[in-house]
């Protein structure tokens, strides 16, 4: 036999290890219910080092659940952790300290249930999509946009396959680990409002070429964004000599077919000059200011001076970038038609 036990050692080792199991469970039960903290998790730790050992499940999940209602966040990440070293950690008691750390509503603790689903999905576990719902919206209060958008994307990816189920052809597919808690549906609704929250999330952060990239994705997918968001969006551009971008803008919000104000169509004019775009800015004025105020335009009224916005300023510098440009081009005349357009008379 030499090193191994025969059947009765055995029987007195196992013995030993299920009453020590037995006094540790009963510690951590008055442990919990006298509230002393701290001697519960280490009652946990000490079940964790047991062959075998662990505290059923079941009790951990109370005792989690009593520890963030107590207020104490790190010793329910710290049952987390003993059970998980001891293998007796399940996704449910992962999802419900993510659960917990996201009710706090801190940065800290945001990012501890960030890492904790991080884990979880490694491992292929199954995550209900309300639960990623929340966890992008701790991370945009906490302007953890990086975090925020690849959770995003994950909600996109559970868009996707649940709007692959609803078509004729996707009903032999498997559903989506992340759509199961919640109807195609609510993922749409779910999907727009995340993707509102992160675009106003990049602008007020001045992270505008990401917010410009979010409104491209979102406007390439029929799913355009609101005006509350573009046109915050179009200013703080225009304020950055972003050109190009502002005109796409204001083009999506002219499709809206909603009047456009003379300061958002002269700020994108000036920006478009400041990103040495004189042509595209003509084309601007042209479509938008040259017939302003009549039948059928977007802009109601055009007045050269107002509290908001300096039209005449706008005007004189588009005149004088495009004579420019085209004085040195000798076609001036051909290209400014100067008995059809205000600016040029002005």
């Amino acid at each position: 036999i030499g090193v191994r036990l025969v059947g009765s050692e055995m029987c007195i080792r196992d013995r030993r290890y299920v009453e020590q199991q037995q006094t540790l469970l009963r510690l951590l039960d008055e442990a919990s219910s006298a509230q002393r903290w701290d001697g519960a998790v280490e009652t946990v730790r000490q079940l964790s080092e047991l062959p075998g050992g662990g505290a059923p499940e079941e009790i951990l999940m109370m005792l989690s659940s009593k520890l963030f209602q107590a207020g104490k966040a790190q010793h329910a990440v710290a049952i987390l952790e003993h059970s998980g070293s001891a293998g007796a950690a399940t996704s449910a008691l992962t999802l419900a300290t993510i659960r917990g750390l996201l009710a706090t509503k801190t940065a800290e603790h945001t990012v501890q249930a960030l890492s904790l689903y991080a884990t979880l999905r490694a491992s292929g576990e199954d995550i209900p999509l309300s639960l990623l719902v929340s966890l992008c919206r701790a991370a945009l209060r906490a302007t953890m946009l990086g975090d925020a958008e690849a959770l995003f994307r994950h909600v996109a990816h559970a868009r996707e396959s649940a709007a692959a189920l609803e078509s004729p052809s996707g009903g032999k597919r498997k559903p989506e680990k992340y759509i199961a808690d919640l109807s195609p549906a609510e993922v749409e609704k779910t999907y727009r409002r995340i993707a509102s929250d992160l675009m106003r999330s990049y602008t007020s952060q001045l992270q505008l070429p990401q917010a410009f990239r979010l409104f491209q994705e979102l406007n390439a997918s029929e799913t355009s964004p609101s005006l509350s968001l573009l046109s915050p969006l179009l200013e703080k551009m225009c304020a950055r000599a972003m050109g190009p971008q502002a005109q796409e803008l204001l083009t999506a919000i002219a499709e809206h077919e909603q009047p456009l104000s003379v300061k958002q169509v002269g700020e994108v004019m000036v920006a478009l000059l400041r990103a040495s775009r004189p042509l595209a800015a003509y084309d601007v004025f042209e479509k938008y200011l040259e017939k302003a105020g009549g039948p059928g335009s977007l802009v109601p009224t055009l007045r050269l001076l107002d509290k908001s916005f300096n039209l005449e300023h706008a005007l004189a510098l588009l005149t004088k970038v495009s004579y420019s440009l085209f004085h040195a081009r000798g076609s001036v005349s051909a290209c400014f038609r100067p008995q059809q357009h205000y600016f040029y008379v002005h």
